[in-house]
């Protein structure tokens, strides 16, 4: 009997033990969603169902033009990029541009993935296109699954009938599905535009047009997208198709930009 009077305290003390670290987690957390250590356990800690994660007081953080509000007024043409409006001129690879329109993302998830289960977005910094003369885009964007955002210089292609042959059918399922079936972990090829490619990663993100238009997404909503890498080559190739709000589908082909050849902001 006194066996298990002690075994049963032991039980209430590592009960009682558990459930304040996790209190003290969840305070910590709510607090500070969007740090650096916050956001390097969400990487690591991938495999985590969504739900473990508290709710953030301020669901969407700060955004990259808050941000850059609190930096000093010299800003590097990076950051200046990723805050600038319609009009605005540059030099990229010793050319001309000038910005048309910039949206921003976020990327989403769902507590359960299933069709009706809602989406809602993850903390931390929005995402940017920032469309230029011809459609051609710049890209703020994480490069894999919970990758770090990197910059790409995109050329756009013909999105027709893209949609469908991504997602296929029960019978006969395109890369997209192929690739979500292997919860992104399996390697799927596929050719398109005269090139192979390998799937990298599929998401749905919300968007926001900050300034001015493009010729895709208009006001705000949310879209699903593809990214895949080239097999022997460097070209890269994202895919948007529009979930919620009005747009349309788009693909560009592109590579990963060379910032240092950035100027003139």
């Amino acid at each position: 009997m006194m066996t298990f009077i002690l075994w049963f305290i032991r039980f209430l003390v590592l009960v009682v033990a558990v459930a304040m670290v996790r209190m003290a987690f969840v305070y910590w957390y709510r607090r500070n969603s969007t740090s650096p250590l916050a956001v390097l356990l969400r990487e690591k800690l991938f495999f985590l169902p969504s739900g473990f994660w508290p709710t953030p007081l301020v669901d969407d953080g700060p955004t990259l033009t808050e941000l850059i509000e609190e930096q000093d007024e010299e800003l590097d043409p990076e950051r200046q990029l990723l805050k600038a409006e319609k009009g605005h001129s540059f030099v990229f690879n010793f050319v001309s541009q000038t910005v048309v329109g910039r949206v921003s993302t976020q990327r989403m998830e769902q507590e359960v993935q299933r069709n009706n289960y809602p989406w809602h977005d993850v903390p931390g910094e929005r995402n940017q296109f920032v469309f230029v003369d011809g459609n051609q885009a710049f890209a703020y964007y994480p490069f894999g699954e919970r990758g770090r955002p990197v910059w790409f210089f995109l050329e756009p292609e013909d999105a027709s009938g893209l949609w469908e042959y991504f997602k296929g059918s029960d019978t006969e399922p395109g890369p997209a599905r192929k690739f979500g079936a292997s919860r992104q972990l399996g390697t799927v090829t596929f050719t398109l535009f005269g090139k192979t490619w390998k799937m990298k990663d599929i998401g749905m993100n919300s968007f926001r047009v900050e300034s001015g238009r493009n010729l895709i997404m208009k006001g705000n909503g949310r879209f699903a997208h593809l990214v895949a890498e080239q097999v022997d080559g460097d070209a890269v190739l994202f895919f948007t198709h529009i979930e919620e709000g009005e747009g349309y589908d788009g693909v560009w082909i592109g590579e990963q930009a060379d910032m240092d050849f950035l100027s003139d902001l």
